[in-house]
């Protein structure tokens, strides 16, 4: 993927309404809602490795 100019998002743990975890669970984690934000900020990144937690 990274040869190709591709970036890869890496998350923690997601937490938040919706998910398996409501309460946030131990590090690495992420609030749903600010991992969407963060991955829309992202779509136009320079290729690599991105870790998404809070």
């Amino acid at each position: 993927m990274l040869a190709e100019g591709g970036v890869v998002l890496s998350y923690g743990q997601f937490y938040g309404p919706g998910t398996y975890n409501e309460d946030p669970p131990a590090d690495p984690r992420v609030q749903i809602d600010r991992a969407a934000e963060r991955t829309v900020e992202l779509l136009d990144a320079p290729s690599g490795v991105i870790v998404i937690t809070d």
